[in-house]
């Protein structure tokens, strides 16, 4: 015996979720996940290196987006002087080459400053690092110590320019 329901036609509601849940399975097969341990990157603009990065783990996929564990981030000036970035997790865009970086960031310039931060975000474009978080820098020590402490809201790190500003809220410590 056949149930009524089985031989009704569908309805829109249910044509609409069929093909909706089609569309995502293609989409999830199209997107191919790609797994890598002991990631090392460089990339190059114009025969300089622009950054070389380096994490414990990265996965990515076919849309060139990746997400990365255990990150350090080196950027390079044109003027051989360049900033460190670490942080627990980093998210890179394939395709412009931008980057987020989040978690115990620590950003640290080759002339020894220290700036911290929840999140980082770099714009290749610009060869730029924003963040809008609470910032806390170090200066390098000194003959009285270990430098000055100030902290702030907001940071802009110009890479072509090789200047640091914390943008508002600046305090010393």
């Amino acid at each position: 015996m056949v149930s009524p329901r089985v031989l009704e036609k569908p309805t829109d509601e249910h044509v609409e979720y069929e093909k909706i849940q089609a569309l995502a399975q293609q989409k999830k097969m199209d997107s191919i996940e790609q797994k890598m341990s002991g990631v090392h990157l460089v990339e190059n603009n114009e025969n300089q290196k622009g950054w070389e990065l380096f994490a414990s783990e990265g996965t990515g996929t076919s849309d060139s987006q990746w997400v990365l564990k255990k990150v350090k981030v080196q950027y390079f000036s044109n003027d051989e002087s360049s900033f460190i970035v670490t942080g627990d997790i980093g998210e890179i865009d394939g395709a412009s080459k931008d980057m987020i970086v989040r978690g115990n960031v620590e950003t640290v310039s080759s002339n020894g400053y220290s700036f911290k931060t929840d999140s980082l975000r770099y714009v290749a474009k610009f060869k730029q690092m924003t963040s809008s978080d609470t910032v806390l820098m170090k200066g390098p020590p000194d003959q009285k110590g270990s430098g000055f402490t100030l902290t702030g809201q907001g940071l802009l790190v110009d890479i072509k320019q090789n200047k640091m500003s914390i943008l508002s809220q600046i305090e010393p410590k």
